[in-house]
């Protein structure tokens, strides 16, 4: 009972709660909360446990002929209520002949025999193709529903007929289901018309006799036509309402004057330094909503500066390796890699730069692409120098046996002693050691001589 509920004694169980009553619908409009069980002794339409009234759907009404030559809008279970009789639904109390009688009093007599009769304020036809259809221009295949009202008179002794209806259309590339349904489908190929589009629709109506009408004035109404327009438009906002006149009405701003909402554009991309403003009306330099941040275009690609593509190094070089060609290095050339993307001008640097003197070992060379917007990018490779290889080391000249006879000290003693060099002649005391000195150098000759041919030419002992 605190919770709002209703206790049904000690020892119940559940199952013993009684159904929660629902929405009972009518057919006359009425409603009322009611069981399953009832709602369906009464005749009406349950829409389930714990339903409201306010979901019955719409009652579908048309015309009821009343006694009296009345007629009024109710429902079939009305008008039966009522005494009358239910044109259909959706039918109306028209009075297509302007006779001052509801066409559903209307009456053609005859006679047994066939013969004329005055049809005048009789024979009537009614076609209403309703309208205008439109519908979202998406760009690909439309199909938009017709939905149209035909119905006829036609005096029975006349004899047999039957109504016809047709539909064409001037839309460019559209075709129908069945163009003698009034209520068939057309569709369009918006690939074909483009959008917007504005073209009509046509519904023709007319009695067709099936045999040769037993009169000359057979007295069949006059065809009815109808053109109804036919509007493809563009909701890119979703609203269910023409973008232009979104525009016109001012529900949406449209900054570059392209009758497309400001709105639209954003979302489709088309803001892509997000300040909430479509990129073209950025680059607006008039400003003339005067709430833009306007935008630089240095390269006049159409997007702002901003926008523009990362700044990147394409293809930077891999690394190097060289040998020195002596201890200081070797010069390195190497090529500059080219840029893409970014803002206008880009510079690029170098360090170091080609055609520097690179020293033995790794050096890395930065590559630094800066575009005018202050962007950068950098790119590295090593460049590795090995050293030089050693020079052969220099060996000393061989040296040479000299034959016999040929060592210079020898050859000069032994010319000063045969000669009589100055060395070597008689000059009395100077003389006489000057010749002790030479006879004693060529013995030093000889010996040093036969010591070289022992090593030359060893014997066995």
């Amino acid at each position: 009972i605190a919770a709002g509920g209703n206790f049904l004694g000690n020892g119940t169980d559940c199952v013993d709660c009684p159904p929660t009553p629902g929405a009972c619908c009518f057919t006359d409009g009425t409603c009322e909360q009611l069981s399953r069980a009832t709602c369906k002794m009464r005749d009406g339409n349950y829409l389930g446990d714990g339903t409201l009234c306010g979901d019955c759907p719409p009652v579908i009404e048309g015309a009821c002929c009343l006694p009296g030559d009345a007629c009024e809008i109710t429902s079939e279970i009305s008008c039966g209520n009522l005494g009358g009789e239910f044109q259909g639904n959706g039918s109306i109390c028209s009075d297509v002949d302007e006779d001052g009688v509801f066409d559903c009093f209307d009456i053609c007599p005859g006679t047994p025999d066939g013969d004329a009769v005055d049809l005048e304020g009789c024979a009537f036809i009614i076609c209403d193709p309703g309208g205008p259809y439109s519908a979202v221009c998406d760009g690909g295949i439309v199909v938009i529903q017709l939905d149209a009202t035909v119905t006829g008179q036609i005096p029975e002794p006349v004899g047999p007929a039957i109504l016809v209806s047709l539909w064409t259309t001037t839309c460019p590339g559209a075709f129908f289901a069945d163009p003698t349904d009034p209520d068939t489908t057309i569709t369009i190929d918006t690939a074909i018309t483009g959008c917007p589009l504005t073209c009509s629709i046509n519904l023709e109506c007319m009695f067709v006799p099936v045999l040769e009408l037993m009169r000359t004035d057979n007295g069949l109404p006059e065809p009815q036509t109808h053109d109804t327009p036919v509007v493809l438009f563009l909701d890119c906002n979703g609203n269910v309402t023409d973008d232009l006149d979104d525009v016109a009405s001012g529900f949406s701003a449209d900054c570059n004057g392209n009758d497309i909402p400001d709105e639209c554009e954003l979302s489709d991309g088309g803001d892509c330094n997000n300040n909430n403003v479509p990129d073209d009306c950025d680059l607006d330099e008039d400003d003339p909503d005067g709430n833009n941040q306007v935008s630089a275009d240095c390269d006049a690609n159409g997007v702002p500066d901003e926008c523009d593509p990362p700044l990147k190094i394409r293809d930077c070089p891999e690394n190097l390796t060289v040998k020195a060609i002596d201890v200081a290095g070797i010069v390195v050339d190497y090529s500059t890699p080219e840029t893409e993307g970014g803002g206008c001008e880009v510079t690029i640097t170098t360090e170091p730069a080609p055609g520097t003197l690179f020293p033995v070992g790794t050096t890395t060379v930065t590559i630094t692409a800066r575009d005018e917007l202050g962007r950068e990018t950098i790119c590295k490779f090593d460049v590795v120098v090995q050293p030089p290889d050693e020079p052969a080391p220099e060996l000393p000249p061989a040296e040479q046996p000299a034959p016999p006879g040929a060592d210079p000290f020898c050859l000069l003693f032994a010319y000063q002693s045969t000669c009589g060099a100055p060395l070597c002649g008689p000059c009395g005391l100077v003389g006489l050691i000057n010749t002790f000195a030479c006879v004693s150098g060529l013995k030093w000759c000889l010996r040093r001589r036969r010591r070289r041919e022992r090593r030359a030419h060893p014997r066995s002992r």
